[in-house]
């Protein structure tokens, strides 16, 4: 593999590249030319016949673009029978979405394929989107250490990088839950039941109904970390209000809004905020190193503030909210496939030839 520089010219900063970014999550979509970030939800569960219409719904709010680059974490999600199915189905519908225009898929592995590759190899794409995050914010802050710390709406990625390389070796998901390098825990979809099984409710603790009745996005409006919205990708399908999220946090100690007051729905939220803020920092006592700069991305990046702020770490800390827009930090992997595509990738064409961390 060439390891000399890309030939294609990098677009200025600050302007948009010649490739638009994807990262198809399971139940999210996300795009980013570079300059333009944009999500929306996206239940790939349970509607995967419809991920094409989506797609294509979701790039008509950026402007045209040469050429796609796509990662994905969607092919876990359970209506596929398999991961090599799920890569394969969602491949599918990026390769209608592009048509004639180049498409190029990351690896786990920090190269670029094309579709046929990824069919062929369907483990080699799988839940890349993480390491793409990494190597790009990684590079943006010249830190010789690094921890990128992607915290999203059901996931966090804890990625340390010397000199802007990886260095965990673990080779999946599975393997990266194991070593601590992936928390199934984010700040809208997570059940307050996978992280506490005890509330407080008015002087005592409460065992938590084990059900799906309210999330972490419940908890973090109610702390103020996150606007009240009207999306509904909510426990009960209802909107992301206060009255709302007071009435799903009450069914989490059978209780309704009657017997249980916006009062006892701060004082729950404190505490499974406090939960999630600690397990962070759990994770992150195991794997950062002293003086490495701490880079926090994602819709979730006040957990990583809040986690040196409980631990009293010195590490610089860097977030990329402030760095490159709020909008552009949730949609991190989406806006690093543009820029790291734009860097990394020779030409925009099919059969072009490819320059460093590229293969057909």
């Amino acid at each position: 593999m060439s390891t000399g520089p890309p030939t294609l010219a990098k677009s200025p900063p600050g302007q948009p590249s010649r490739w638009v970014g994807l990262d198809v999550g399971g139940a999210n979509l996300k795009a980013s030319d570079g300059v333009v970030s944009v999500s929306t939800p996206f239940a790939l569960w349970r509607t995967p016949e419809l991920l094409s219409e989506a797609l294509r719904a979701l790039i008509t709010r950026l402007p045209p673009a040469d050429a796609y680059a796509a990662t994905m974490t969607g092919e876990l999600a359970d209506c596929y029978p398999t991961k090599a199915a799920g890569v394969t189905h969602i491949v599918n519908a990026l390769s209608q979405l592009a048509g004639d225009s180049p498409l190029w898929i990351a690896t786990n592995d920090d190269r670029w394929v094309g579709s046929a590759a990824a069919r062929a190899q369907p483990l080699l794409v799988a839940a890349a989107n993480w390491r793409l995050l990494a190597r790009w914010a990684a590079a943006q802050t010249g830190a010789a250490v690094a921890m990128v710390v992607d915290v999203g709406s059901t996931t966090t990625d804890l990625t340390l990088l010397s000199e802007g390389r990886i260095l965990g070796q673990s080779p999946d998901d599975t393997q990266r839950l194991i070593a601590g390098e992936l928390l199934y825990q984010g700040v809208r979809r997570t059940p307050i039941c996978a992280l506490v099984d005890r509330l407080p409710y008015r002087g005592t603790q409460c065992p938590i109904a084990a059900e799906w009745f309210a999330t972490t996005a419940d908890v973090w409006l109610i702390e103020g970390a996150l606007p009240a919205s009207e999306r509904t990708d909510t426990a009960d399908g209802m909107p992301l209000s206060l009255g709302a999220t007071q009435r799903r946090l009450a069914r989490c100690v059978c209780a309704d809004e009657e017997d249980f007051t916006l009062a006892d729905a701060r004082a729950v939220a404190q505490a499974v905020a406090d939960k999630q803020v600690a397990l962070t920092a759990q994770a992150l006592d195991r794997l950062l190193p002293t003086g490495a700069t701490l880079i926090a991305a994602g819709e979730g990046d006040f957990v990583v503030r809040y986690a040196k702020q409980l631990r009293g770490w010195q590490n610089p800390l860097v977030s990329l909210s402030e760095t490159i827009g709020p909008i552009a930090s949730e949609c991190g992997p989406a806006y690093a496939a543009a820029r790291l595509a734009d860097l990394e990738i020779a030409q925009p064409s099919a059969d072009a030839k490819l320059g460093s961390h590229a293969a057909q």
